[in-house]
């Protein structure tokens, strides 16, 4: 199933026609995903690849490594290329992700969706706690020079305030590191959504 003109698989009309669908293990499906994936032409393979990671050149470099023998080897892959990334390159990630409290995101591509996902807690606070994280973000970005990178999904206003709260305290070398750790395991999450997304679309 995939959006007209663009090519790419609707991942909200995948999980609807996936519904009434016989369940199977994640581990079999993830391996029909892989299937799937190694066989694209390096064009398709790449535009998948970089709803992962907003990094042009990790993105090229996996789809050069082709074929992944299994999800270990792909999600192994990925965290080689990630650790050896120019700092350049590892901002591009960075700023792929949408600000904090910026609810005006509406990115509808996959890697849009699934940023969402990420931050569903974020965008159900109230209105005066959106600004303040806002007012903060941007605090955070005149510190360091990049966007705020945190795997928000299911934190609370007081744990990602407190995570804020924490890193503001870091100098740039330290902040990049963890932000750097952030991104590969929201990497990694992608990597794995995708796998069970392209296995349970229909060719």
């Amino acid at each position: 199933i995939r959006d007209q003109g663009s090519g790419i698989l609707n991942y909200s009309a995948v999980q609807s026609t996936t519904s009434n669908q016989q369940p199977t293990t994640n581990n079999q499906q993830s391996m029909s995903g892989l299937d799937r994936l190694n066989n694209f032409d390096a064009g398709e393979a790449l535009e998948y690849l970089q709803h992962c990671c907003g990094s042009i050149s990790w993105a090229h470099q996996m789809v050069m490594s082709r074929p992944f023998v299994d999800r270990e080897s792909l999600l192994g892959l990925s965290d080689r290329l990630w650790e050896d990334l120019p700092f350049e390159d590892r901002l591009d990630a960075f700023d792929t992700n949408p600000r904090l409290g910026n609810l005006s995101y509406e990115d509808t591509s996959l890697a849009g969706t699934w940023m969402r996902e990420e931050r569903t807690t974020i965008e159900a606070m109230p209105e005066e706690v959106l600004d303040d994280l806002k007012s903060r973000q941007l605090q955070y970005e005149n510190k360091f020079g990049f966007t705020f990178v945190a795997d928000a999904r299911n934190k609370s206003t007081v744990e990602i305030n407190h995570e804020l709260d924490r890193r503001m305290l870091n100098d740039v070398e330290t902040e990049v590191a963890i932000a750097s750790e952030q991104q590969r395991k929201l990497i990694w999450r992608r990597l794995e959504s995708l796998l069970l997304l392209l296995a349970a679309s229909k060719h």
